[in-house]
């Protein structure tokens, strides 16, 4: 039975058609994997769909009757229900009330906080989380939190679930849970519309796939009738080199060297960097790996060790000691630890070189603006202006903004969190670019991902990290190996 039928779908901000004339229809019972770069249109449609924008021409059918999703009450009445990338979750209430946050009650009749209690319970049982739901939101785990996200949008009867980029956060074995639970849902009858840019969970989890390019839909197909390259040529309209290129150009004198360090759960950890190349720091979630590069930014207290920079003992304090030292670091959770939404993409990548470009305490707006040009050209973001709020960008031209902002301070030590999380393939392939032509300029990188291959892919050596404790591997990297001991599956 079709659900949902979208037909010439159009959307304009401005005088940019953002979405020119989509048809896209969904079956009830089928996970229906959306793909497309950032830009394409993807976020448009979806927000069309769960009532939060209106299309300027088109047509929604539901179940077979024209609906008008005049808003996401309207959607959420029908049975829609999204997870959305950026979490919408409020950090001081309990999970249990973040879960249930939206039910209707009467104003004569007090909260049950019982009953809140047990449906969160009921729910996080169902997608095999063991999450207190008395526990303050903002003291969980980013996978945690991606996982109350779910649960909220599934404690509702949903005939419609839209997910965009649910495992971002996620760890394998949470990724594989959420899987479960959504196969169940579909034999239950409830569809699902799957965006992601990790396109091995589309052959893994989905039954078809829409392309988005541009604002229009270029094919719709069977997983099992279409390739990863195809997908790829598909939403590029081009091939892309993703190959791995090595580095190990630079010199062998360390510019950073780590020994001993202890910070929360870290223990002995000893490492050293050399200019001009890049290493790559495997580690599940919840390992400590962000906790690394965090104590490494000044961003988390030391509690013992020795970190020598260019041969001279430092002690970063904090972020700001940090990039004063010539430490950058771009973070996992770029939206919480990175940008500041409201302000101008120009400011946005000032930051990282203010105290070299204000004279007495002035920012000089022509020198700002000179400087963040040459950014911008440098890492191909594509922005309509520098004075544009950068929330209006899509997740990798933001990514891009940060890279610029690093770039323009002349860091000695670069850290990425998880550079690539949430962007498409075409600005993953700029951004390994991007990471790479700094290497090559003699930074030294380290960059942490829960993405196995773009670490074997951007590396010359890997460090693992489990327990607290870090192990070391270098080319020819052994897969099995290094999973295996990122799990504790192997003496470390």
């Amino acid at each position: 039975m079709t659900l949902l039928v979208l037909q010439k779908i159009t959307r304009r901000f401005g005088t940019v058609k953002v979405l020119d004339g989509v048809d896209f229809a969904v079956e009830a019972g089928e996970i229906h994997a959306l793909v497309g770069e950032n830009g394409a249109g993807k976020s448009t449609l979806m927000r069309i769909l769960c009532g939060a924008l209106s299309p300027d021409s088109g047509e929604v059918n539901w179940r077979g009757e024209p609906v008008h999703l005049t808003s996401p009450r309207v959607a959420q009445g029908l049975g829609i229900a999204m997870i959305h990338q950026e979490l919408a979750l409020v950090a001081e209430l309990s999970v249990a009330e973040n879960i249930c946050l939206g039910e209707p009650v009467a104003w004569w009749s007090p909260v049950d906080f019982r009953r809140i209690d047990a449906t969160a319970r009921e729910v996080l049982e169902r997608l095999g989380q063991a999450i207190d739901p008395a526990l303050p939101v903002r003291t969980l785990s980013l996978p945690q939190q991606q996982m109350v996200e779910t649960a909220r949008a599934l404690r509702r009867r949903t005939r419609l679930l839209i997910l965009d980029e649910p495992t971002a956060a996620l760890t394998a074995q949470q990724t594989e849970q959420l899987f479960a639970v959504l196969r169940r849902i579909r034999t239950e009858g409830t569809a699902v519309i799957y965006i992601s840019h990790r396109l091995e969970e589309v052959f893994a989890l989905c039954d078809r796939v829409s392309v988005l390019r541009d604002g229009r839909r270029v094919c719709t197909t069977p997983v099992n009738e279409i390739t990863l390259s195809e997908i790829i040529h598909r939403m590029v309209g081009k091939q892309l080199d993703l190959a791995p290129t090595g580095t190990g150009s630079g010199t062998r004198t360390p510019i950073l060297t780590v020994r001993q360090l202890a910070a929360g759960p870290l223990r002995n950890i000893s490492f050293e960097l050399c200019p001009g190349e890049i290493v790559g720091l495997m580690g599940l979630a919840g390992s400590g790996r962000s906790r690394l590069a965090r104590a490494l930014f000044g961003a988390q207290p030391i509690e013992a060790g020795e970190i020598t920079l260019a041969g001279n003992k430092i002690a970063p304090t904090s972020p700001r000691a940090a990039i004063k030292l010539g430490i950058g670091l771009l973070g996992e959770d770029r939206k919480r630890h990175s940008l500041i939404p409201e302000r101008a993409v120009r400011e946005n990548i000032a930051l990282g070189s203010l105290g070299r470009r204000a004279r007495w305490g002035i920012v000089h707006r022509r020198d700002e603006k000179r400087v963040c040009a040459r950014g911008i050209e440098q890492t191909r973001l594509k922005c309509r202006s520098q004075d544009v709020a950068i929330r209006a960008l899509s997740g990798g031209n933001q990514q891009k903004a940060l890279i610029a902002r690093w770039l323009l301070a002349e860091c000695r030590v670069l850290i990425f969190d998880e550079p690539t999380r949430g962007v498409d393939i075409q600005a993953k392939a700029e951004i390994y670019r991007l990471i790479r032509a700094l290497a090559e300029q003699g930074t030294a990188i380290l960059v942490i991902s829960s993405e196995l291959p773009e670490l074997m892919q951007l590396s010359e050596r890997m460090l693992i990290l489990h327990g607290g404790r870090l192990a070391e591997q270098h080319r020819p990297f052994d897969a099995r190996k290094i999973l295996s001991r990122a799990m504790g599956l192997a003496n470390l």
